[in-house]
């Protein structure tokens, strides 16, 4: 329990009610675990670990009463802070403030009948028992506030690093881990979102399919981590290219998709000429240069498609026909 004990009134000392606490106080801290046992546990049952360290501050709790008692020295900071340690196991562990505030109740029963019984066995005076009661009561009291703010204060820690880890779930399950571009399942969320604010606003959509070209030869000469440093330096240059509205995915390998709400067909085959000028741009990466180019297919919402698959596959075959012509170029899904 933690102690936050003031300075002796006027009545002084009692060193013999003070030695005959601490004689005890491991006594006092064993009754006080056997009586909070006795109630059950609120939810979540304690480890092994927060029982032994509960008892360890109860004990320890105790001795700093009895301490007081004898010489007037009052608790430190980093008595207290070592004693308030239980507040912040306890909010680790995941358990219920109930059985931690009926942990400091029922060490301060404890202690007050200790405190009676050694009263009567070495004659302190009533004022000597009533100062001790009173020091042990507004011990529990006012560390009770203390425990409470230090588990509300580490529950909140808790969730703040709990939300933390599902945010970095949520960006893996739907980014490319190399890149950090939307990974399919992202882009197909994003192309049916834009196809249904499109729909509304009766609005054109456009989707571009980029396959690189010569990039096998790449990967085949130079290896597998220049390929992965050249798509990262890729990626990168095709979010500088769009706007913050459009959304940039890597569908797999070497093949990427660009999602571009309210643009017509002709300000996508625009954008998909400078898209190749800048992908075209040599690559220098550990001292190596290279290039390579890429075949793009451009579908445009309605005319090609109406959902997210139909626009996906008129974009893949518009791709291919730019294949066929030789690569480096781009085509459009021919127009309905």
């Amino acid at each position: 329990m933690a102690v936050r004990l003031e300075p002796l009134d006027e009545t002084g000392p009692h060193p013999g009610l003070g030695l005959a606490l601490g004689r005890r106080a491991e006594d006092c801290a064993r009754v006080a675990a056997t009586r909070i046992d006795g109630f059950g546990w609120t939810g979540q049952p304690p480890s092994d670990t927060y029982l032994d360290s509960r008892f360890r501050h109860m004990w320890f709790g105790t001795l700093l009463v009895a301490r007081w008692l004898v010489t007037g020295e009052v608790a430190n900071s980093d008595e207290l802070d070592w004693i308030s340690r239980s507040g912040r196991s306890a909010a680790l562990e995941g358990l219920s403030v109930v059985n931690i505030a009926r942990a400091y109740l029922v060490w301060r029963d404890v202690v007050i009948e200790a405190l009676v019984e050694e009263a009567a066995i070495t004659g302190a005076s009533d004022a000597a028992l009533d100062v001790a009661i009173r020091v042990v009561r507004a011990t529990c009291d006012g560390n009770l506030m203390r425990m409470t703010r230090t588990f509300d204060a580490h529950l909140k820690e808790i969730a703040a690093e709990l939300e933390d880890e599902r945010r970095h779930l949520r960006e893996a399950t739907l980014h490319d881990q190399l890149t950090g571009l939307a990974n399919r399942i992202l882009l197909y969320d994003r192309i049916g979102h834009a196809v249904a604010q499109s729909r509304r606003g009766r609005q054109s959509l456009a989707v571009l399919l980029i396959d690189l070209d010569g990039f096998k030869e790449i990967n085949d000469s130079l290896g597998h981590g220049y390929g992965d440093r050249v798509l990262v330096e890729l990626a990168g240059r095709l979010n500088a290219t769009v706007r913050g509205s459009d959304t940039v995915a890597r569908l797999g390998g070497d093949e990427f998709v660009l999602v571009l709400p309210d643009t017509t067909r002709s300000r996508a085959l625009a954008i998909a000429g400078k898209v190749l000028r800048v992908l075209t741009q040599p690559l220098c990466i550990d001292g190596a240069q290279r290039s390579l180019w890429a075949s793009i297919g451009v579908a445009v919402f309605p005319e090609d498609g109406d959902d997210v698959d139909a626009l996906l596959l008129a974009a893949d075959h518009a791709m291919y026909t730019a294949k066929r012509a030789g690569g480096g170029v781009h085509a459009a899904a021919p127009a309905a």
